[in-house]
């Protein structure tokens, strides 16, 4: 599975306290706002599994935006930073340096598998949308292999994460 997102922390990585502020700045009211905590939160044990294998591509704006305020943002960027600890996980980070990219017009997650097709799923305000037709998956593909090219390496992406959580931590 390639999760490359624009705007925030995928939600397979995201911790409690960065989750809670996404749903208030998206104005979910606090009740639904818990039980989808709650959801997300059961949803990562996934990650604990030997299948699937997660490579989150984040466009560095990801990092900067202090979603929650410096406090939880620099909670969520070392969490992430543990999650790539587990062997089913990877994070990758395109630097803002590269400009536009194959992902600028919005975030995806593809996935595939040994014995299927791959599919690609989409996630919108009011509605999420999977493609499974070959000519619409293609491109997705595609990007995936340009987004991984401009990414910075592991080693890189987990320096430069270190680097941003404590520049939120300072804050």
């Amino acid at each position: 599975m390639t999760h490359f997102e624009s705007l925030r922390v995928p939600g397979l990585l995201q911790i409690p306290e960065y989750t809670r502020a996404i749903m208030s700045g998206c104005g979910i009211s606090p009740a639904e706002k818990e039980k989808r905590v709650a959801i997300r939160i059961e949803r990562q044990k996934l990650l604990n599994q030997p299948k699937p294998h997660l490579v989150a591509i984040l466009d560095e704006t990801v990092l900067q935006r202090p979603v929650g305020g410096p406090s939880v943002m620099a909670n969520q960027l070392r969490s992430l930073i543990e999650a790539t600890q587990r062997p089913t996980t990877d994070v990758r980070v395109i630097p803002l340096a590269h400009g536009a990219h194959p992902g600028i017009d919005g975030s995806f997650v593809t996935m595939e598998f040994a014995r299927a097709a791959p599919i690609v799923y989409l996630e919108h305000k009011t509605a999420s949308h999977f493609l499974d037709a070959p000519e619409l998956v293609a491109p997705y593909l595609d990007a995936n292999k340009v987004l991984m090219e401009l990414a910075l390496s592991p080693t890189e992406s987990l320096d430069l994460i270190a680097r941003t959580a404590e520049e939120h931590a300072r804050t």
